[in-house]
């Protein structure tokens, strides 16, 4: 597994990055703190010292118990409550921090689309609003390139002061982030990135948390290429792709959630389905969004069965094997027509 940086072997997966000092004499780091501040009215609260309050590993637990697959994830998250928890007992026991001044939460998540990665983004403002770190009212912002760069010189910095303005005291999670460096030397990406560096060193405490996040191989160049951030991030996680049997479950979940059923037949069909009809470039490429057009394909098929006027409640709410297998059909050919889109652009 590739590292940011050096980890202990019982860190439980959590690969933990110190963040270098700043210097003072900064005087851009400060600019842009500045131009931040002036665009915030009311700035959430955060306490790092009160003694975390019981009932965040039973929350976290009960938020977990709903996310399919991701275990490497829900370990790392386990072991981010408890490097917290241990740093409050060396407080409580006079030792002091053994973080060393200025060390943030910023984070990367690593994944295929469809693995989660927005879900458990969203989490995690909730998460560190239970234990303390985050305010009540912190806000979770998520965005993309198309919010940060402007076609203009100067619009760029204007649209990312804004946007980190607006995530002051939560968390602000860049979908995508290596786009930001896609382009060439002109690319005002450039710009909105170094904004965000510029705020990620200032030590300005209410700041946002940044995660970072997109396809592993672009987002290990895209640090790469930005050693200053690579050094900053604290928190690298892993989201893995669904199995045949994950997407299963997923897709169970879907069909509950539009008020439908599966019968047993078609239960037990969707494995196969899932393992036959798509390849496994297509699951890594689609993942939960698989199990999303499968459900909804199925339907199309349940529909275009039954009849209108005599179909019975029971027949109006099962999807049954022969549906499954037609939606699997249907969603495969969409995907793969789409993979060929995506493939010759």
């Amino acid at each position: 597994m590739s590292r940011l940086g050096p980890r202990n072997s019982n860190d439980g997966g959590f690969s933990r990055i110190s963040a270098p000092r700043t210097r003072a004499s900064d005087a851009r780091k400060g600019a842009v703190c500045d131009m931040v501040n002036n665009n915030i009215n009311n700035k959430p609260g955060s306490n790092n010292n009160k003694e975390l309050p019981s009932g965040v590993e039973d929350f976290l637990e009960k938020e977990l118990a709903g996310v399919v697959g991701l275990e490497s994830v829900k370990q790392q998250l386990r072991q981010l409550v408890k490097n917290i928890r241990v740093e409050e007992r060396r407080r409580e026991m006079g030792l002091g921090s053994c973080s060393e001044e200025g060390e943030a939460m910023d984070m990367v998540f690593y994944g295929n689309p469809g693995t989660g990665k927005t879900s458990i983004a969203r989490l995690i403002p909730s998460l560190l609003q239970k234990m303390q770190i985050l305010g009540k009212k912190a806000p979770f912002l998520e965005v993309g390139r198309q919010d940060l760069v402007g076609a203009f010189i100067g619009a760029t910095e204007a649209n990312t002061v804004k946007k980190i303005a607006e995530g002051k005291g939560g968390v602000m999670f860049v979908d995508e982030a290596y786009t930001l460096t896609a382009g060439d030397g002109k690319d005002f990406g450039v710009k909105a990135l170094e904004t965000i560096m510029q705020c990620m060193t200032s030590n300005e405490k209410e700041r946002p948390i940044f995660i970072f996040a997109g396809y592993k191989p672009q987002m290990e160049s895209f640090l790469q290429a930005n050693p200053g951030m690579a050094r900053r991030i604290a928190y690298k996680f892993h989201f893995e792709d669904y199995t045949p049997m994950q997407l299963t479950t997923i897709a169970v979940d879907k069909t509950a959630k539009r008020g439908l059923q599966l019968s047993a037949a078609a239960k037990a069909a969707l494995p196969s389905v899932f393992e036959q009809r798509f390849t496994p470039q297509a699951r890594s490429l689609w993942n939960g969004g698989l199990a999303s057009r499968l459900v909804s394909d199925s339907v199309q098929a349940l529909n275009r069965r039954l009849d209108p006027a005599s179909a019975t409640r029971e027949e109006l709410c099962t999807l049954q094997e022969r549906d499954v297998r037609e939606g699997g059909e249907s969603a495969a050919a969409a995907v793969c027509a789409l993979q060929g889109i995506v493939e010759d652009a």
